[in-house]
């Protein structure tokens, strides 16, 4: 816990300095950095430890890009002062190491930012059901697709995004201290798995869309027609904590052919999901079965 305090430390004594380079005079205008360079910088640092994608990108990638990024705007607003005096050369390279540094340090920082949530995540969600995040899961997606292609079996996609705005749920208070997007994945995740624990089988997979707030639900073996019982389970789980849910599905091969196509169908179908009592007239209503009754017939 004490490493991303003393990351934050650095970077913002780094700052400090770098702001008041003038001050110290340090040889004939070598340090009178152009404007945009100190707005550059701020950019970059801020962009770097905000946006969750950048704070999982490399060093290497982060630098190349800033650099790239730094250069074309020289070359295209200050090509003139590049290739002028050979001070302007030097006052270049002293940005171009400055920049350097920043990155190293923002990186630093989001990386132990990022691996402090994760840590979080891990105390926060324990003994609920493993989520596990889409783009970490594209290889068992894919083993799934090509023993339903080989066998001639389908595989239904369930897309389940939890409606926000009916999210209310007490947060523990060591989450609130975080931030609040991570109370509000706190809710979701903890309710969702809660909501969804019961209506899976082990063979089936739950993934994470982080960025769009939803799950996938993968479920082998399983055609159209037999997802709709589960979705509608699923409506009923999430509306006894509380939370209504939108669904969508999409079946292997009739809906596509691919992970991305099938993802793409179901998120185009996703609609409201209603509970079986509101769906079907009081004589039609399916009595509650156990899970493992649902699915013994999946597999047939």
């Amino acid at each position: 816990m004490s490493l991303l305090p003393r990351s934050v430390a650095a970077l913002l004594v780094y700052l400090a300095i770098f702001y008041n380079l003038d001050r110290f005079g340090i040889g004939p205008s070598l340090m009178h950095l152009q404007p945009f360079v100190y707005g550059f910088v701020t950019v970059v640092v801020a962009l770097i430890i905000l946006i969750p994608a950048l704070r999982r990108l490399s060093f290497p990638v982060l630098l190349i890009a800033s650099t790239v990024l730094y250069i074309l705007i020289k070359l295209i607003f200050f090509s003139g002062d590049i290739l002028g005096d050979v001070t302007i050369i030097y006052v270049t390279l002293a940005e171009l190491t400055l920049l350097t540094i920043a990155v190293l340090l923002a990186y630093d920082t989001a990386w132990k930012l990022e691996d402090f949530i994760r840590a979080i995540e891990n105390i926060t969600f324990a003994g609920l059901r493993k989520v596990v995040n889409i783009r970490e899961a594209v290889e068992g997606v894919e083993g799934e697709l090509y023993r339903s292609r080989r066998y001639k079996h389908s595989l239904t996609v369930v897309m389940v995004e939890p409606q926000m705005e009916t999210l209310d749920v007490a947060i523990h208070s060591t989450v609130k201290d975080v931030q609040s997007s991570m109370m509000e994945r706190y809710a979701l995740v903890s309710l969702m798995t809660q909501a969804l624990n019961n209506q899976l089988r082990r063979s089936d997979s739950l993934l994470d869309l982080v960025e769009k707030k939803k799950f996938v639900i993968l479920l082998p073996e399983t055609e159209h027609e037999r997802s709709s019982i589960i979705i509608r389970r699923i409506a009923e789980a999430a509306n006894e904590r509380g939370v209504k849910v939108s669904c969508g599905t999409a079946t292997f091969p009739t809906d596509g052919l691919t992970f991305e196509g099938l993802l793409h169908e179901a998120e185009g179908r996703s609609t409201t999901c209603k509970c079986e009592q509101d769906q079907l007239p009081s004589s039609s209503i399916v009595q509650p079965v156990s899970s493992e009754q649902l699915y013994e017939n999946r597999d047939e």
